[in-house]
């Protein structure tokens, strides 16, 4: 388990699985490089 610290604090533009979906897509992109 783990956290996520963000500013983006509307929970109705910004939902927080797809905070954590954006977040584990990134994550895939930084250990390909």
């Amino acid at each position: 388990m783990f956290h996520i610290v963000t500013t983006l604090l509307d929970p109705m533009k910004y939902p927080a699985d797809q905070i954590i979906e954006l977040y584990r897509q990134r994550w895939d992109v930084e250990l390909f490089f």
